[in-house]
């Protein structure tokens, strides 16, 4: 069973397998995890796991360009529908680290992940600028 594939051209133009299930990338290396790391980008979840972070996963689809103004339920939230997916690895968690991009998409990232799994149990990294 093919469960999803995702594609990148040199241009930065992603795609992915019709017909495919989203989930989060990396799903195996947060089973049973009470932390949970939640980066923005495959190669943010790799260099998270060669820092020695295993207990890391990606979003499939990277950042919205802002907050929504309307939570959805989650029978028509199509955008975070790999949150829904992935609950039963999710919900064991009593801490999630939301290390997003310090763009205002990945801050958007961040809000609506925060909003889904629960604000209380969502910690919020701060990086550092380039050259502070």
């Amino acid at each position: 069973v093919l469960v999803g594939c995702k594609y990148r051209e040199v241009s930065k133009k992603f795609s992915q397998e019709a017909n495919t299930e989203k989930i989060l990338y990396g799903l195996d290396d947060i089973k049973q995890a009470r932390d949970i790391i939640i980066v923005e980008g495959e190669i943010d979840k790799l260099s998270m796991e060669e820092a020695g972070y295993c207990n890391c996963v990606s979003v499939p689809d990277g950042a919205p360009a802002q907050v929504s103004n309307k939570l959805p339920d989650k029978d028509h939230d199509k955008k975070y529908s790999y949150l829904w997916n992935c609950k039963e690895y999710l919900d064991p968690a009593s801490r999630i680290i939301l290390a997003t991009d310090a763009d205002p998409p990945g801050q958007a990232l961040a809000e609506e992940l925060a909003r889904r799994l629960g604000k209380e149990r969502c910690w919020r990294v701060k990086w550092p600028k380039k050259n502070e």
